[in-house]
C-alpha cells in the first residue's frame, strides 16, 4: 500500500507482513492451540459399594487410571475420604500409554448410606482426578436370653437334662458366628452354624456336670460379628452328694387287731445326703395292709424327713405277711419293709340292764336306749317283757350308751321314762 504525505513531497513505501496461516484479508483471524502432552484417563467416575455390615471390608473395587498423553505424568497422591481404604500401583509417575490400578475397600462405622471420594493429585491437566465413592452400612444386632442361668443341685459326676439358651438377630444383616463356648463344669451343644440370618435365631443347649461339691460356676460365650461381641451368659449350679435315702423301723409288727378294728404303725423316711431323692413310687402287699399319709411321686430334700402310716384292718381272723415297696433315685433305688399283724375275732360285747319291779299291777315293760344323755332314745323292745332285765346284744365296741325303762298297764297305758343309766363298751 503507498501513502502520500500530506505536503505531498515524500512518497513512504509501508509493507505490512501478514504471519498468519491464513492469506491476510477482510475479517478476525485466530491462533491454533497445540494439543496437551500431559492427559490421565479413569475407568469410571463413581464406585458404589454393596450392602456392608459394620466394621467388616467389602470386596475390592477398582479403578484404572490411564495416560493417554505423549508425557510422562508424575503422581503427587492417592488418597480417600469417609469409610473407605485403598492401595494403588501407581507409584510417583506414570509413562505416556501406560496405566496403573488403585483398589478400594468399604469399612462402613456407622448404619445407612456413607460417601467419600478418591482423589488423584497428578501433573495432568484436570488434577485433582477424582472418583466419588458411596455405600451403605447395616449391622447385625445380636441378643441372647437369658443372661444367666441357674441349675439346681446335680449329684456329683452326673449330667443334668439340657437348659436352652436363645440367640437371636434383630438386625438388618446376617450375623456370622465364629465359636461358641462354654467354661467351668458345663458343655453345650447348638444349632446355630456360623451365620445366622437377619430376624432368625437359634438355640444352644447347656448341660451341667459338676466335679466338686458346693456352688459352681462357667460362662457361654458366643464371638459373632454384631456389636459388644462377645455374647455371654453366667452359668451356675451346685454340685451335691448322692442323696441317702432311709427307712425306720426297718420291719414292721402290727399285732394283733380284731376283725373290723383298724391297728397302725408309722414309717419315717429320712435322707442324710446331699441331694434331693425322689421317691417315685410305693406299694403294699398283705390282706387288709394298707397305706396313708403319703403321696408320690415326692422329693425328699438333704436332710429331711418324712412320715407315712401303715394300717391293718383284717377282715377275718388269722396272721398276715406284707411288705411295703418303695422306689427311689438314690444309689439304694429301692427298699423293702417286711410287715407282720395278726387278724382276731372281735370280742362279744353286750349291755345287762335291770331293775326293780313296779308296785304297780303292770302287764310288762319296755327297754329304750339313746347315745347321748337325756336322750332321744330308741325303743329296744318289740313287746313289753315281764321280766325286770334286758340283755342288749347289738352294742359296739367303744361305744358309750344311755338306757331308761317304762312299764305298762294291762289296759296299755305306759308310764313315764325311769331314771337313766348309761354303760360303755370296752375297745376291742
Amino acid at each position: 500500500m503507498t501513502i502520500r504525505s500530506k505536503d505531498y513531497g515524500l512518497l513512504v513505501l509501508v509493507v505490512t507482513l501478514c504471519l498468519v496461516l491464513s492469506a491476510c484479508g477482510g475479517g478476525t483471524q485466530t491462533a491454533a492451540t497445540a494439543p496437551s502432552s500431559n492427559l490421565v484417563s479413569l475407568s469410571t467416575s463413581s464406585l458404589s459399594f454393596a450392602n456392608q455390615v459394620l466394621n467388616i471390608t467389602s470386596a475390592i473395587k477398582s479403578v484404572t487410571v490411564s495416560n493417554t498423553g505423549t508425557d510422562i505424568v508424575t503422581i503427587g497422591s492417592v488418597t480417600v475420604t469417609g469409610d473407605f481404604a485403598q492401595t494403588n500401583t501407581c507409584g510417583t509417575s506414570l509413562a505416556a500409554g501406560s496405566s496403573c490400578t488403585i483398589s478400594v475397600k468399604f469399612s462402613p462405622t456407622a448404619t445407612g448410606l456413607r460417601s467419600g471420594a478418591l482423589s488423584i493429585a497428578d501433573s495432568a491437566t484436570g488434577s485433582p482426578q477424582q472418583v466419588s465413592l458411596s455405600g451403605t452400612g447395616i449391622a447385625a444386632a445380636a441378643s441372647i436370653s437369658p443372661a444367666t442361668w441357674t441349675f439346681g443341685s446335680q449329684v456329683l459326676s452326673t449330667t443334668s437334662s439340657a437348659s436352652a439358651v436363645t440367640l437371636s438377630n434383630a438386625g438388618t444383616a446376617s450375623l456370622t458366628i465364629s465359636g461358641v463356648t462354654v467354661t467351668g463344669d458345663f458343655a453345650q451343644t447348638n444349632t446355630c452354624g456360623t451365620s445366622l440370618a437377619a430376624g432368625s435365631s437359634c438355640t444352644i443347649s447347656v448341660k451341667f456336670s459338676p466335679t466338686a461339691t458346693g456352688l459352681r460356676s462357667g460362662m457361654l460365650s458366643i464371638a459373632d460379628s454384631a456389636t459388644g461381641s462377645p455374647q455371654q451368659v453366667s452359668l451356675y449350679g451346685t454340685g451335691a452328694t448322692a442323696g441317702s435315702f432311709g427307712v425306720s423301723p426297718t420291719s414292721l409288727a402290727l399285732g394283733s387287731v380284731g376283725v373290723g378294728q383298724t391297728g397302725s404303725k408309722t414309717v419315717t423316711l429320712t435322707n442324710s445326703g446331699g441331694s434331693g431323692v425322689i421317691v417315685n413310687s410305693v406299694s403294699i402287699s398283705g390282706a387288709g395292709l394298707g397305706i396313708s399319709g403319703l403321696s408320690t411321686p415326692f422329693t425328699l430334700g438333704a436332710s429331711q424327713s418324712s412320715t407315712f402310716t401303715v394300717t391293718f384292718t383284717p377282715a377275718i381272723s388269722g396272721a398276715v405277711t406284707g411288705t411295703v415297696y418303695l422306689t427311689d433315685n438314690s444309689p439304694t433305688t429301692s427298699v423293702s419293709i417286711p410287715v407282720t399283724a395278726t387278724g382276731v375275732a372281735a370280742p362279744s360285747h353286750d349291755v345287762m340292764v335291770q331293775w326293780t319291779a313296779s308296785t304297780s299291777n303292770v302287764s310288762g315293760y319296755n327297754t329304750y336306749r339313746g347315745t347321748v344323755t337325756g336322750g332321744p332314745y330308741a325303743k329296744l323292745t318289740s313287746t313289753p317283757t315281764a321280766a325286770t332285765t334286758y340283755d342288749d346284744q347289738s352294742v359296739q365296741a367303744g361305744q358309750k350308751y344311755y338306757y331308761v325303762v317304762t312299764s305298762v298297764a294291762a289296759d296299755s297305758t305306759e308310764s313315764g321314762y325311769s331314771n337313766e343309766a348309761s354303760a360303755t363298751v370296752p375297745t376291742p
